[in-house]
């Protein structure tokens, strides 16, 4: 039994894979159509003649109208691009560039609907670039072209378009890869007796899918200040229950707030609040808010942002901050470091840490906390309560282990 619903599952996994990559297919367009591809045709050769033949014709811009008409004899339809040669063997570029980076998934040639499409290249490679210097071969043919190609066509009796059969196409699959620049390289070209040789193509169709943009990576958590990540910052003043008490540019040799923020004694129960102020940017990516660190614990978020002058602006801040701390509850009589901290918005959560020589930009300070005894008749007889979080865990564990136990009841060995 066991066995028999693995091969279901197999089969049924299979089924949908199948019908998600055919669903991938689908969404493939030919992106050759729009209005953004160019193309160029030259000889590397001294045997061409002409790359790009016209005559009303033949032209590269008729390989991307989305036809490939039969010729009969009569009028001037646009048959696609004609290229010609002195010798049979060439060194024959035609490079197609797209609007933008695509998912290659498909292309198609056709050969052009004249002379029954003999003039198609003989020996050619098909290959992609992402950035037009490195290339990759998605599909070679040796023996193509130099014969017709569209079944029934006839020289002597061909007066319309429905009697040549199916247009003949050639397919390379290319498994999505990454490109903009689509080229065929052509080493041979036909010879139709004529005293000239030739290469010819009616359309050329690029099947792909728009580039899925990853999102940008985001790293969690906390780092340090990091110049090299693209880190700004300045710390201006150091405030104790809304007055300042340290300030100094360090630039300019002022040491204030260095000298003053390394411990702020509140044991005596004086200190209510404590203000940090200063600027911080970071080139590659923006601030979504400013927090603060008491020791090791978790960032505690507020509205600390304030505007930038132009000055801030131009030597890397975004905003600035005034991070302020309500220190009312703080009466253990310990000694805490209060740290502020960035959030970016990729994620990132920065410790505004920043030291250098003759430039100490920590933005954080000591604090000494008032002691503040708590008696005895006031303690809590019952453990309080867990806090929110650890409810819901409980409860998601305890409904985890209920499913786990029906399951284990309905299994069938």
């Amino acid at each position: 039994m066991k066995k028999f619903l693995s091969v279901i599952i197999v089969i049924a996994m299979v089924i949908c894979l199948g019908a998600g990559l055919s669903a991938f297919a689908a969404d493939a367009k030919n992106v050759a159509l729009n209005d953004g591809v160019s193309a160029e045709a030259w000889f590397d050769s001294a045997n061409g003649v002409d790359p790009n033949m016209g005559a009303g014709f033949w032209s590269v811009d008729f390989l991307f109208d989305g036809e490939a008409p039969r010729f009969n004899g009569t009028g001037t339809p646009p048959l696609g691009w004609y290229a010609a040669a002195s010798t049979a063997d060439v060194e024959l570029f035609l490079e197609i560039t797209l609007d933008k980076v695509y998912e290659i998934t498909e292309l198609k040639l056709y050969p052009q609907g004249f002379m029954g499409g003999y003039t198609f290249p003989v020996a050619y490679t098909v290959q992609i670039s992402e950035d037009g210097t490195n290339w990759t071969k998605v599909g070679e043919e040796t023996d193509a072209g130099g014969k017709f190609l569209y079944a029934g066509y006839n020289t002597d009796t061909v007066t319309k378009t429905d009697e040549w059969g199916e247009d003949p196409v050639f397919t390379y699959a290319c498994s999505s890869q990454k490109a903009k620049y689509v080229q065929l390289f052509v080493t041979k070209v036909s010879n139709p007796g004529d005293g000239q040789f030739y290469a010819g193509l009616g359309e050329f169709e690029i099947f792909a899918t728009e580039v899925s943009e990853a999102a940008p990576a985001v790293t969690e958590g906390l780092r340090d200040f990091d110049k090299e990540k693209g880190d700004a910052l300045s710390y201006d003043q150091l405030l104790v229950n809304g007055a300042v008490i340290g300030e100094g540019n360090e630039d300019k040799g002022e040491n204030g707030v260095p000298a003053q923020k390394q411990l702020v004694d509140g044991s005596d129960g004086s200190v209510q609040k404590i203000g940090m102020y200063g600027w911080f940017g970071n080139k590659n990516s923006k601030i979504a808010s400013y927090g603060y660190m008491i020791d090791d614990g978790a960032p505690v978020y507020g509205d600390f942002a304030v505007e930038a002058s132009e000055d801030v602006i131009n030597a890397g801040g975004e905003s600035r901050f005034l991070v302020e701390v309500d220190l009312t509850g703080c009466t253990d009589g310990k000694t805490h470091k209060i740290q502020v901290v960035a959030k970016l918005e990729n994620g990132e959560v920065v410790k505004l840490n920043r030291s250098e020589p003759n430039k100490d930009r920590d933005v954080y300070v000591n604090y000494k906390a008032q002691l503040v005894e708590t008696p005895v008749d006031d303690q809590p007889s019952t453990p309080a309560s867990p806090a929110t979080g650890d409810v819901s865990v409980a409860i998601f564990a305890v409904a985890a282990c209920a499913i786990a136990l029906v399951v284990l009841k309905k299994k069938v060995f």
